[in-house]
């Protein structure tokens, strides 16, 4: 028998997922956090091996050079309005991601 509960799909819908190149050429993947959008996560698709990073959307906006990104309440829309300026700005600030221990 089918479980009736929805599940969650395995990855971000259209418009919440970006790739661009940083500016030594390596292709990243930047997306919404699934659930509360606020946060952007990097994962680089060239070297798999580097480590995810991530920035809160409303540091990103009021430090990363977002003007002109649509937003409301620190919390981004879509990534489709975000250009791939700002989101190098962004990767550049953006710290590794480690579990606490």
């Amino acid at each position: 028998m089918p479980d009736p509960t929805p599940r969650a799909p395995a990855r971000p819908q259209v418009g919440e997922e970006r790739v661009f190149v940083d500016d030594v050429g390596r292709r990243w993947r930047a997306a919404l956090a699934r659930r509360s959008e606020s946060a952007v996560l990097f994962a680089c698709l060239t070297e798999p091996r580097a480590a995810v990073r991530a920035i809160a959307t409303d540091h990103a906006l009021e430090e990363g050079g977002g003007a002109g990104v649509p937003a409301t309440g620190g919390r981004l829309a879509s990534l489709s309005d975000v250009s791939d300026e700002t989101l190098r700005a962004w990767l550049a600030a953006a710290p590794p991601v480690a579990r606490l221990t």
